[in-house]
């Protein structure tokens, strides 16, 4: 059996998926002109306080979302 996850945060009545997180920073990134296949890893950190999603592409590029 294959396990099934996700998951939320939720801070001053907003509440984000993981999933709403990814398509976020996917389309910055097409913002940026890049392809969402040049992305191999995807690492994100969520700072409560600042209301931002801070991701790193590939180990290289790095950027943030405000949520």
């Amino acid at each position: 059996m294959k396990l099934k996850m996700d998951f939320f945060v939720e801070h001053r009545g907003k509440q984000l998926s993981k999933k709403d997180m990814v398509r976020l920073i996917k389309e910055e990134w097409l913002q940026k002109g890049r392809f969402v296949k040049e992305i191999q890893d995807l690492q994100m950190y969520y700072n409560v306080d600042e209301s931002k999603c801070y991701w790193v592409i590939n180990n290289e590029e790095k950027g943030y979302i405000k949520l």
